[in-house]
């Protein structure tokens, strides 16, 4: 019989025993499915890692690191220890059930993505339900592809919909995420775009990577205060470097591959750009005019860039669809434009 590919899990922690015991328990119905454990904290002061030490002691291959603070830096060294096919961030407050990492694990072994993204539902602090949780791109993935089960996106589309929501990351949160280890490996997590390095790492290797988006919710995800302060990681014109990042990617590979321009130019890539381009335009600016003394809802010019980025906004939405039904809006299973070097898990 084949083995099932294996998981392995880091475990990423700073300051966050008050949060620990709930998340270890939430670990306790699935750890026998991980083959190795890497526990990455960043000197701890409050106790986290004497009880993460105590608590996973029992895991027949558990390791227990020590290393600067750094949120990407944590996660690209826990991954770099890792000896299994798979890698799960499990981070401290988010929550995976066992069916629920079994499932993305069945997922990228039948679908063989390199990626699989769900949405989490979203709780506060106490345990309790976010009411109006927030919406994410993989909600627009799902109800544009109309998606009643697993799906592989090929490139072209997984593409559209990067260019549509260029700061809220498709990857969503990697704790409802499964990773093919050596590709992480390959290309780690980028560390100088704040607290989204996930979402920069989607949008620097597009064209690099097989994503399979499931429908299924899987995963919980904490809204709790941090142990860091937000200015450790804010990030000057993040918004339009993530952008920015995008089209260099895109770019890229257009250039390493001309043949791709064909396609590219029948899907009207280049009016879409430059389309969410000026959308983020005026959305800068209506933020500058809230920013303002006087209320913008006083201001006729933030009424025009309010417009102005609605107007864009539409327009981008108008030319994705296009592009879908270019594509006849299908799920491919195959993708014939990834690197050759592009590791593959024995299936």
């Amino acid at each position: 019989m084949n083995r099932a590919p294996s998981i392995g899990v880091v475990l990423p922690t700073l300051n966050c025993a008050h949060l620990l015991p709930d998340h270890l328990d939430s670990m306790q119905p699935w750890l026998d499915l991980v083959e190795q454990i890497v526990v990455v904290d960043s000197h701890s002061e409050d106790g986290s890692s004497e009880m993460l030490q105590k608590r996973l002691a029992g895991h027949p291959r558990v390791t227990f690191h020590q290393r600067p603070r750094g949120l990407y830096q944590s996660w690209n060294f826990g991954i770099s220890q890792l000896e299994t096919d798979f890698t799960y961030i499990s981070t401290v407050g988010d929550s995976i059930t066992r069916p629920g990492l079994e499932h993305l694990r069945a997922v990228a072994t039948d679908l063989r993505a390199d990626v699989v993204v769900s949405k989490p539902a979203f709780i506060e602090e106490n345990g309790e339900p976010v009411q109006n949780g927030p919406r994410w791109p993989i909600d627009d993935v799902v109800e544009a592809l109309q998606l009643g089960a697993p799906c592989l996106l090929d490139q072209w589309t997984l593409c559209l919909f990067l260019l549509e929501n260029p700061v809220d990351a498709i990857l969503g949160s990697s704790a409802s995420n499964l990773y093919l280890t050596q590709l992480l490996k390959s290309r780690p997590f980028p560390t100088e775009y704040g607290t989204v390095g996930d979402g920069a790492w989607g949008f620097a290797n597009v064209f690099h990577y097989r994503l399979a988006v499931t429908p299924t919710q899987l995963s919980t995800f904490r809204r709790h205060e941090k142990s860091y302060a937000a200015a450790t990681y804010a990030v000057d014109e993040l918004r339009e470097n993530l952008f920015d990042l995008l089209v260099r990617s895109f770019e890229s590979v257009m250039t390493a591959n001309p043949d791709l321009n064909t396609q590219a130019d029948r899907l009207n890539y280049s009016h879409l750009i430059k389309t969410v381009e000026q959308r983020m335009l005026w959305q800068k600016r209506l933020e500058g005019c809230r920013k303002q003394p006087v209320p913008w809802a006083l201001n006729p010019w933030a009424w025009c860039c309010r417009r102005m980025r609605n107007s864009f906004r539409s327009q981008a939405s108008h030319l994705r669809t296009q592009a879908l039904r270019v594509m006849d809006a299908t799920c491919q299973s195959t993708s014939h434009h990834l690197p050759p070097e592009n590791s593959r898990v024995p299936r």
